[in-house]
């Protein structure tokens, strides 16, 4: 049996010529006394149609550029011949014409936080006419609302979960200045209002008091009054909070000397603005480490040591949390002392 081999330009071998199967014996003898036509494996693969010819054109080309790019190489299963390397070289070169490429660069977005909801709304509500049919609003929203009826110790320490207080106007209470200590939204009822009719809760910058976005409720408010200084302060605070990540009174360290009843009101107020109220009790002859005294003599009727607080540079002040939520700048402690403070300097 006599045979003989043409390689094609990619290695590929063309198939055995056998005696037995193939031509004559005369006709093999003519064959090898003639010079192989170099051209012949050319004729030989452009004659028959290759596997790879009746791929849609841009899927295959779209298949080497992936290939290319990851370094791996992936053949199907179905073609068994090589595809010439000038015409891979040339594919991974540059994307075809005939490929419908977009380069435009789209921002890819998460689907996992996109799918993240903000967290539950919990409302303070503040003299606001119709408050059970303002409760209920937030109720069929998905909000929650601080009960009045649990436990004043309760209380206390569930309204520092609220996220929101909503008011006809900002007046100096309790509510308001923890707030604005926490650094709170502090709206005006009509959010709640336009929020029912949209069906979800809508922007707050657009109902909080002090926001430049909320100019209509400058219109309410009469200029120079405690209440346009104290909606000043809800916006002022709040900005800053969010941008420092620091409650109004952090890093406060105070004692607390008045009447059983404000000294409960100031000391949530200070824990609501992220301050430390120390639990020590007159004379004050070990203050540790206060950084301020509120105190107000005329209601304390214990005596305090005033000149070991001097001596410890321990500055006693009278109503100092509320100038210091709403003055612009705040006040400096030191220009704040007691007068019985000063006079044993």
């Amino acid at each position: 049996m006599r045979s003989f081999h043409t390689n094609n330009q990619d290695g590929s071998q063309i198939e055995d010529l056998d005696d037995q199967a193939g031509p004559s014996g005369a006709d093999c003898r003519s064959l090898n006394n003639s010079s192989v036509d170099p051209n012949q494996g050319e004729k030989a693969r452009t004659s028959t149609p290759s596997p790879a010819a009746g791929m849609n054109t841009q899927l295959q080309e779209l298949h080497q550029i992936l290939d290319s790019a990851s370094k791996a190489s992936k053949e199907s299963d179905t073609n068994s011949l090589s595809t010439p390397r000038s015409h891979s070289a040339r594919n991974i070169a540059r994307a075809p014409e005939s490929l419908d490429l977009c380069t435009d660069l789209v921002e890819w977005v998460d689907p996992v936080i996109s799918n993240q909801q903000k967290p539950t709304p919990v409302f303070l509500l503040t003299s606001i006419d119709n408050q059970e049919q303002c409760e209920e609003m937030i109720r069929s929203l998905g909000g929650i609302v601080c009960s009045p009826q649990i436990s004043v110790s309760n209380s206390v320490s569930f309204e520092q979960n609220a996220t929101h207080l909503l008011c006809q106007q900002p007046s100096r209470n309790e509510k308001v200045l923890t707030s604005i200590a926490a650094g709170k939204w502090v709206l005006e009822k009509l959010y709640l209002e336009d929020s029912k009719r949209e069906g979800h809760f809508l922007n707050e910058e657009d109902y909080e008091w002090g926001n430049p976005k909320a100019s209509y409720l400058q219109k309410l408010l009469k200029p120079g009054s405690l209440n346009e200084q104290l909606a000043k302060a809800v916006y002022r605070w709040r900005c800053k909070i969010q941008i420092t990540g620091k409650k109004a009174f952090h890093g406060m360290k105070a004692i607390i000397c008045s009447s059983k009843e404000k000294a409960e009101l100031y000391k949530r107020i200070v824990i609501a603005g992220g301050g430390e109220v120390l639990n020590i009790s007159p004379p004050f002859s070990e203050p540790g480490c206060a950084t301020v005294c509120i105190l107000e003599l005329a209601k304390v009727q214990h005596r305090v040591d005033l000149q070991t607080l001097v001596d410890k540079k321990v500055p006693c002040v009278p109503l100092y949390l509320n100038n210091y939520l709403i003055s612009d700048p705040p006040p400096d402690v030191m220009d704040c002392l007691i007068p019985e403070y000063r006079a044993l300097q």
